[in-house]
């Protein structure tokens, strides 16, 4: 399996044929779009296809492409769905816990940074996050400094992760 940052497209010059794949988090930027004649085309930025395709679309978290079709290898709504199993309660913003909403795990909906809100940070100095998921939206690019401020906010706070859902801690752990 899979299991790191990465974007990439590997071309077999013998087969003549490639397979892209992008990371599980979706931390690595990969866009893509079909030409008129049907032929996929890639990049890291979606600008490198404007004016090639007609519509330009990110690339699935967790998934490779092959031979014209899109492959989960990776399903990170299950990662956050054994993490609620274990008792741990999912804090995310709202495209993110749509999304795991639909996928039947229980949410808190928190405002994002770049909207104002200091929801989130709010309950990572209250000590109620103990692991961090980012999800970030890589399409719009505020969100950056969004990431930035929720893992800066968990350093200060001894936080672990990448970045966004954590468990209340137990009564037992506000008491010691």
């Amino acid at each position: 399996m899979l299991d790191a940052e990465f974007a990439m497209i590997l071309y077999d010059k013998q087969a003549d044929s490639y397979i892209a794949a992008r990371d599980p988090i979706g931390i690595r930027p990969l866009y893509y779009g079909v030409q008129e004649n049907g032929t996929y085309v890639f990049a890291s930025e979606p600008k490198n296809l404007v004016g090639l395709v007609g519509t330009i679309l990110p690339f699935p978290p967790g998934h490779y492409f092959k031979d014209g079709v899109f492959t989960c290898y990776r399903d990170m709504s299950e990662v956050k769905k054994r993490f609620f199993e274990l008792g741990f309660n999912i804090e995310a913003t709202a495209g993110t816990g749509q999304f795991l909403k639909q996928h039947g795990i229980r949410t808190r909906i928190r405002g994002k940074i770049s909207e104002g809100s200091e929801e989130i940070l709010q309950v990572i100095r209250a000590g109620y996050v103990s692991y961090i998921i980012n999800t970030r939206a890589i399409l719009s690019g505020v969100h950056y400094e969004d990431g930035a401020a929720i893992r800066r906010c968990a350093i200060m706070n001894g936080e672990q992760g990448c970045q966004a859902p954590k468990r209340e801690r137990s009564r037992y752990e506000r008491s010691q």
